[in-house]
């Protein structure tokens, strides 16, 4: 499950080295990780798919759980996205955003 949340924040590393152009060594070796990543997860797919299920509530229908998972994507997407959104709106007008307030 850590394989996730380092996914996740590898893919957050690589999109900020291409939006604000930083140092291409930096890109690379961010992609190298999450390439490396990618193919431990799939060397294990079969120990993550079963963790997976181990998640799943026995009793509950398949739907209650795509809904549960549903809500708590959105849930996980709308954070950064509002975060993001404010500095974006800040950029726009010019103003300098203080990352250390939010």
């Amino acid at each position: 499950m850590g394989a996730f949340f380092l996914s996740s924040i590898l893919i957050n590393v690589i999109l900020q080295d291409i939006f604000y152009d930083v140092n291409k060594g930096a890109l690379i070796a961010a992609c190298f990780y999450q390439l490396s990543l990618f193919v431990i997860m799939y060397l294990n797919k079969d120990s993550i798919i079963m963790a997976i299920k181990a998640l799943i509530p026995k009793g509950k229908s398949t739907l209650f759980f795509k809904e549960q998972l549903w809500k708590y994507g959105m849930a996980f997407l709308a954070f950064p996205t509002v975060v993001w959104l404010g500095i974006l709106d800040d950029a726009l007008k010019g103003e300098r955003t203080d990352v250390s307030t939010l």
